[in-house]
C-alpha cells in the first residue's frame, strides 16, 4: 500500500497555526547565521495565519511594495519594519541575555523549554530537537 504524501508546506503552515510553535519556528530561524531565513519564517508565519499582504499592510502602515521587498530573498528591512511586521502577526522581538550572562536564560535554553511545551502539548515525549518535532507532526 502506497503512503501518501503531503506537501510540506502546507504541513508547515498548517503547523504555523499553533503560536507555541510558530514562536519556536521564528526564534530557530532568527538564531540562524543567514538573516534572509528569519524573514522566509516571518513570511511563513504570516501566511499560516491566513494574512494577505494588504491586510498585513494596513497593520503596519508600510506599503505593500514595501513588505514584499522586506520580505524577499534580497530583503534587507529596518528593524522598525520587522518590529512592526512581528506585532502585526501577534508576537513582540525581545533581548536576552547571552551565555556568558544567565546560562538558563539562553536562546538555547528558551527553545528546549518550548520545545517541551509544545512535546506536552502534542503528547510527543519521545521527541529531542525541532528537527524531529517537525518530522513527526508531518508524518
Amino acid at each position: 500500500m502506497k503512503k501518501k504524501l503531503r506537501n510540506y508546506q502546507e504541513k508547515l503552515l498548517e503547523d504555523l497555526q499553533d503560536p507555541e510553535l510558530a514562536n519556536h519556528y521564528l526564534n530557530e530561524a532568527l538564531a540562524d547565521e543567514d538573516p534572509r531565513m528569519f524573514l522566509l519564517a516571518l513570511k511563513n508565519v504570516h501566511e499560516a495565519q491566513g494574512g494577505q499582504v494588504t491586510d498585513l499592510a494596513k497593520k503596519t502602515n508600510l506599503s505593500r511594495e514595501n513588505i514584499y521587498r522586506i520580505l524577499s530573498k534580497k530583503g534587507n528591512p529596518k528593524l522598525t519594519s520587522i518590529i512592526s511586521l512581528l506585532n502585526a502577526v501577534g508576537f513582540s522581538l525581545a533581548v536576552l541575555p547571552n551565555q556568558k550572562c544567565h546560562k538558563d536564560h539562553t536562546p538555547n535554553n528558551i527553545t528546549k523549554k518550548a520545545l517541551e511545551n509544545v512535546k506536552n502539548k502534542k503528547g510527543l515525549k519521545k521527541v529531542n530537537t525541532i528537527e524531529e518535532l517537525f518530522k513527526k507532526l508531518n508524518q
